[in-house]
């Protein structure tokens, strides 16, 4: 529970064997990143799953071949299937972590990155946390998913969040709009809502979306950023 696993190379960030018997027991994976270069973020190897929690995980490779179980490669378009098949990771997302700085081993969040808030409270564990919820990885962020600034000083906001109904989002700086747009996902990748963004205050209809943690991702002056939102009842 909150690892971050960055596997170079030709390495699995979790690979799971167990011979005899072929069941895993007692297995809990949450809030981890697994994040890897060109090989799967899990393999699984066995015939059956025994008692095994996996939940709230962050998967990353270039390939997007996200999880390897008995010759199945599961990647983003087919994560809601592994979901559905073996019940698990029904809130594990894939999505870049967005490190301070990899090449030195350095494995905190940048502000901004989609597993700040995205963890889940595993009590006696992680509740002393910042912001709205535990961080994903094994860092925690003293950051929290309200306000993204970015390195061109473009400050986003989105408010309220939580959210119960509509979600607005203000831009303090001034932008040209061209081809600004947002996109709204669910953790399993589907996308939920989009719209194109017209001026410095925009407010998004969400009647459509259910409780739960969502990600935006916003595309404005040819940037890309990505938040965090959760609708509450």
């Amino acid at each position: 529970m909150h690892n971050t696993v960055y596997a170079k190379n030709d390495h699995y960030p979790m690979d799971i064997y167990k011979p005899n018997p072929q069941v895993w027991d007692k297995i809990i994976l949450l809030n981890n990143i697994f994040h890897t270069e060109n090989q799967f973020c899990m393999r699984f190897r066995a015939s059956t799953f025994g008692d095994v929690r996996s939940d709230n995980n962050n998967f990353y490779n270039k390939q997007k071949n996200l999880i390897y179980y008995e010759k199945t490669i599961f990647d983003t378009l087919s994560l809601s299937a592994f979901n559905n098949q073996f019940q698990l990771d029904h809130h594990s997302f894939y999505a870049k972590p967005s490190f301070y700085d990899t090449s030195n081993y350095d494995f905190r969040l940048n502000e901004g990155s989609p597993n700040i808030d995205a963890g889940v409270i595993i009590p006696g564990l992680n509740t002393d946390y910042y912001g709205l919820a535990p961080d994903i990885g094994a860092i925690e962020s003293s950051m929290t998913t309200h306000i993204l600034k970015t390195e061109k000083e473009i400050d986003i906001q989105l408010y309220p969040n939580p959210f119960s109904s509509n979600l607005e989002m203000r831009i303090n700086k001034n932008s040209s709009f061209e081809n600004a747009s947002l996109i709204i996902y669910n953790l399993d990748g589907r996308l939920m809502h989009q719209q194109q963004i017209n001026s410095n205050n925009t407010t998004l209809n969400t009647n459509n979306l259910l409780p739960g943690l969502y990600i935006i991702s916003i595309h404005i002056d040819n940037n890309d950023y990505t938040k965090k939102i959760i609708k509450v009842l």
